[in-house]
């Protein structure tokens, strides 16, 4: 998905560290974005 979003211009918004918590083990968040301006662009 990360790839993916990048690959179609959204940008790294921001990265939580070790938030969620699954089958023992913590793993992070992140958010992924792309403004309206910048689809334009394209």
């Amino acid at each position: 998905m990360m790839a993916l979003g990048e690959r179609i211009g959204m940008k790294l918004e921001g990265q939580i560290r070790a938030v969620r918590y699954w089958q023992g083990e913590f793993y992070d968040s992140v958010k992924y974005g792309i403004l309206r301006s910048e689809m334009e662009q394209m």
